[in-house]
C-alpha cells in the first residue's frame, strides 16, 4: 500500500490532514480543477492581448474553484 493510499484510509478513519494535504485535496476536487482548467486560456488570452477583462475573468474563474471547495465543506 503507496502512501497516497495510507492518508486515505486514515481520513476516512477520522485523521485531520495537514495543511499541505488539505492544499492538495483541494486542488485534486473535480469542479476546482474544471475552473482552473478554464482559467487557463482565458488568462493566456488576456496577456496576450494585453486585456485586463480577460484576466480578471481567469483569476474569478479560478477564485469560484477555490471558494466552491472551501463552502463545501
Amino acid at each position: 500500500m503507496g502512501w497516497v493510499e495510507k492518508r486515505i484510509q486514515k481520513y476516512r478513519e477520522g485523521k485531520n490532514p495537514n495543511i499541505f494535504e488539505k492544499i492538495a485535496l483541494e486542488h485534486g476536487h473535480p469542479v476546482n480543477f474544471l475552473a482552473h482548467i478554464l482559467a487557463l486560456p482565458a488568462l493566456i488570452y488576456g496577456l496576450w492581448m494585453q486585456n485586463w477583462a480577460w484576466i480578471i475573468v481567469a483569476v474569478l474563474l479560478a477564485m469560484i474553484g477555490h471558494l466552491y471547495c472551501r463552502l463545501q465543506k
